[in-house]
């Protein structure tokens, strides 16, 4: 940790897979996830050659997601990104906040740490609801039992947390066999950042372009909503806080947006 180092990493998963499936190309393959990619993305940089009716959706009875919404009075786009958006950011997720239920979990996704540590500056929710930050709150367990503690009392939990960070892949607040995540706010669109020339190379490399970008938002976005949905008794109401979400929100596998 305190000297150089150098990570070597494929541009894409395919080339590691590409062994392995040219060994086994007569086996059958079942890939299964909550949050699985197109087949386009599958085939381009998995490479597993899938075709499109080999892609089936499952509609599991997992919980009920209530109203979708779309506030589009902001955006995160870098372009926008400065003093006044992080302001109109935590002035939004405020009210949110203040208007909810007490005795529920409020998880705030943001695309990125530096994006979510820009609206904490102007984020006060002193007397409103206990805050657990990602990064700052390190232990999962530590986070579950603060969270059942706290709403057992009647008040309100806000976990903030980013994209496709370890709040959003890992976190399940759970009592009783139910799901204490009880809305589920993106605030921005969680896109890979455009300026990792990484991220731009895998992009490139999978033919894929911007469509790239997009689907690993898509996943991103599924991914943090599961957090709340883990049964089927489970509900959650999921608000969206980007100009952008008007026409994203297509794009996303969940009830039309009010």
């Amino acid at each position: 940790k305190k000297g150089l180092s150098m990570w070597l990493m494929p541009k894409l998963p395919k080339y590691v897979y590409g062994e392995l499936l040219n060994e086994l190309h007569d086996a059958t393959w079942l890939l299964m996830s909550g949050t699985l990619p197109s087949a386009e993305y599958i085939r381009r940089v998995y490479g597993f050659p899938i075709l499109d009716d080999d892609y089936i959706i499952v509609k599991a009875r997992l919980g009920r997601v209530n109203s979708v919404r779309i506030i589009d009075t902001v955006s995160s786009r870098y372009s926008e990104r400065g003093d006044e958006t992080y302001r109109n950011y935590a002035g939004i997720i405020t009210s949110i906040v203040s208007g909810s239920p007490t005795g529920i979990v409020l998880l705030v996704v943001y695309p990125s740490y530096e994006f979510m540590n820009s609206v904490l500056k102007y984020l006060n929710l002193n007397g409103v609801a206990v805050v657990l930050t990602e990064g700052v709150v390190k232990s999962l367990k530590a986070v579950h039992d603060e969270a059942v503690r706290v709403v057992e009392g009647g008040g309100r939990i806000v976990l903030n947390a980013v994209a496709g960070g370890r709040f959003t892949e890992g976190v399940e607040i759970r009592h009783n066999g139910v799901s204490l995540i009880k809305a589920v706010i993106i605030a921005g669109v969680p896109y890979p950042t455009f300026r990792d020339t990484a991220l731009q190379d895998r992009a490139r490399e999978s033919g894929l372009g911007e469509a790239w970008f997009e689907q690993r938002a898509v996943v991103n976005i599924m991914q943090a909503i599961g957090r709340s949905i883990r049964s089927r008794s489970d509900t959650v109401d999921i608000i969206l806080i980007d100009e952008r979400f008007r026409w994203f929100a297509r794009k996303l596998p969940l009830p039309k947006a009010n």
